[in-house]
């Protein structure tokens, strides 16, 4: 996959947003996570469409509790999903902040993605 603009990533482990991940076009703020043993492992909690200058916005949550181990095919598939469906060169922002968090969730689906 080759992006042909850039995605603003801002990853943190801090609760009072000291990386700002608010502000990025994908935002992942370090968590952990409960397993099914009561247990829990590393994660994250993961937020879209932010912006900043004059694309100014907060983004918005999109998925919560996200084991680490499952973070690079989540990233994969939403970047391809926004390759393939965003309208012309729709900035990756842009994209994400004209969907509802539900049918990010929908459009990131792996059964929807090997069928494109």
């Amino acid at each position: 996959m080759i992006l042909d603009q850039p995605i603003n990533l801002h990853l943190t482990g801090c609760q009072n947003s000291c990386a700002q991940h608010y502000i990025g076009d994908i935002g992942m703020m370090g968590t952990r996570v409960k397993v099914g043993d009561g247990s829990t492992v590393d994660g994250y909690n993961i937020v879209l469409g932010g912006g900043v200058d004059d694309t100014q916005a907060i983004a918005r949550e999109i998925w919560k509790s996200v084991r680490a181990d499952e973070m690079p095919a989540l990233i994969e598939k939403l970047l391809v999903t926004y390759l393939r469906d965003r309208i012309d060169d729709e900035p990756f922002a842009a994209f994400a902040n004209r969907h509802t968090p539900e049918q990010l969730m929908d459009l990131c689906d792996p059964a929807k993605i090997a069928a494109a």
